[in-house]
């Protein structure tokens, strides 16, 4: 079983870009914030979102939004430009809750809303 479950604020904006089949995929960077007796880890995280889940995040968050993710981990290796071999563990979102959630400027879209949508992602690509 793969399923992972996290809570935190985006460390960028959300970019959005459409698949050559047409799927909406949007990026972003998590920081999860673990408190263990006095200390503090910070642990950064990329995740990628599909179709209307995906326009939904480039839609309503930004920069210091805070959210919840439903997925999975997905593990990448690649050989860098250099030769070295790096590794980079990323969240495929199945699921999202916009925790705190404002829409952003009433000018970019429709009215503020009261609650924050829940999404779940459709068919993923692959």
């Amino acid at each position: 079983m793969n399923l992972v479950v996290v809570r935190g604020r985006l460390t960028r904006d959300p970019s959005l870009k459409e698949s050559s089949g047409g799927t909406a995929i949007c990026s972003f960077s998590l920081a999860i914030n673990e408190k263990y007796k006095d200390k503090e880890k910070v642990h950064f995280f990329d995740v990628t979102a599909f179709g209307s889940l995906a326009e939904n995040i480039k839609k309503y968050l930004e920069k210091g939004s805070e959210i919840l993710i439903e997925g999975k981990l997905n593990y990448e290796k690649w050989t860098g430009k250099d030769g070295t071999e790096r590794t980079r563990i990323g969240i495929i979102a199945n699921r999202a809750e916009f925790i705190g959630w404002k829409e952003k400027k009433e000018s970019e879209g429709e009215p503020a809303k009261d609650e924050a949508p829940e999404e779940e992602a459709g068919d993923i690509p692959f």
